[in-house]
């Protein structure tokens, strides 16, 4: 299963990115050259055929390497990298953790003590449901990795953007509908001066429980998201070492 180290070697040596992304190309490259390695097996070269065979494949000039670099470094994958790093710190990762069950607790209190749910308006409905969709997610990647133990680099992260993505709708669902509530009060303050305050009164309970279940949504989903990148920057250094030892 090493029999692609000194390639791989190289490669990290030559490649110009910080982590993880370097080690999800080399991950990917020894997937490859085990996937060649088995298709020039299966045609009947011998083992030293194979794995020369597959090397002379991989061997990547400068060009080629510069280019594999830039795909790379787009923005977003950017971003995600420099997520996963601050995730991959032990203190940093309990301290955010900390935080965000703290700031959940004292949300949920508040939620539950004041009956968000048939306060919150109708926009709590679409919030609820990208929560629950953010949860089938969650325990789908964790079924994935924490018992079924897939190490298969390329879905390794899969669903982890689509993560990100939940939250931020969450975080647009809770602004839009903050919007629209106080555009609705307006309006009916402008028709209706001698319910002004009612209308203000009705407009802080909203608007404040919307507020909460926004809180809740966004702080599951990241609280979810950080675990799960923990758990996958675990697996990427496993590998890692793993294919580059002698």
């Amino acid at each position: 299963m090493r029999r692609f180290t000194g390639l791989l070697r190289e490669t990290n040596e030559r490649l110009n990115l910080p982590q993880p992304a370097r080690s999800r190309i080399i991950l990917e490259m020894a997937s490859d050259l085990e996937e060649l390695y088995d298709h020039y097996r299966s045609q009947g070269m011998s083992e030293e055929q194979a794995v020369s065979k597959a090397e002379e494949t991989f061997q990547l000039s400068d060009e080629a390497l510069a280019e594999l670099e830039s795909i790379h470094e787009s923005a977003f994958k950017k971003i995600m990298d420099r997520l996963s790093v601050q995730a991959r710190t032990r203190w940093e990762r309990g301290i955010l953790i900390a935080i965000m069950l703290f700031v959940a607790l004292f949300a949920g209190r508040s939620a539950v003590t004041r009956g968000f749910i048939g306060e919150a308006g109708v926009f709590i409905w679409p919030l609820i449901g990208t929560a629950f969709a953010a949860l089938i997610v969650t325990l789908i990647k964790a079924y994935k990795l924490y018992i079924r133990k897939e190490h298969d680099i390329r879905r390794l992260r899969g669903g982890l953007p689509l993560l990100l993505l939940l939250a931020g709708v969450s975080l647009v669902i809770a602004v839009y509908g903050f919007s629209t509530e106080v555009y609705l009060a307006m309006n009916r303050i402008i028709y209706d001066m001698d319910n002004a305050f009612a209308y203000l009164i009705d407009l802080s309970i909203t608007g404040s429980s919307l507020f909460v279940a926004g809180i809740l949504s966004i702080l599951f989903i990241a609280l979810a998201w950080f675990v799960l990148v923990s758990r996958v920057l675990t697996i990427e250094r496993e590998e890692m070492v793993y294919f580059l030892e002698s």
